[in-house]
């Protein structure tokens, strides 16, 4: 993942190194077990990205952190498009 304009699509999967990369450090990060949520904020939007521990085949073995959902909203907590959202990031 490089520097660019991303679409939600594009980061569901992806580690939470790629994530520190493409965004930096999240402005907020909390823990809702089993998942862990990064929220990133713009001037218009909050992005929330849940991120859970992936595992290999069967094991129970974390394998590390990786996007499985994410949602925007406005600062006033009305639902937006994440792919208008993740421009401002």
């Amino acid at each position: 993942m490089g520097a660019g304009r991303y679409q939600a699509e594009q980061l569901v999967g992806a580690s939470d190194d790629a994530l520190l990369q493409a965004f930096g450090p999240p402005a907020q990060r909390r823990s809702e077990p089993p998942a862990e949520v990064w929220q990133y904020r713009s001037t218009g939007c909050v992005v929330d990205f849940y991120l859970y521990h992936q595992r290999e085949g069967g094991s129970q073995r974390p394998l590390g952190l990786s996007v499985v959902h994410l949602e925007a909203r406005s600062p006033a907590s009305r639902r937006l498009p994440v792919d208008n959202c993740l421009t401002g990031l």
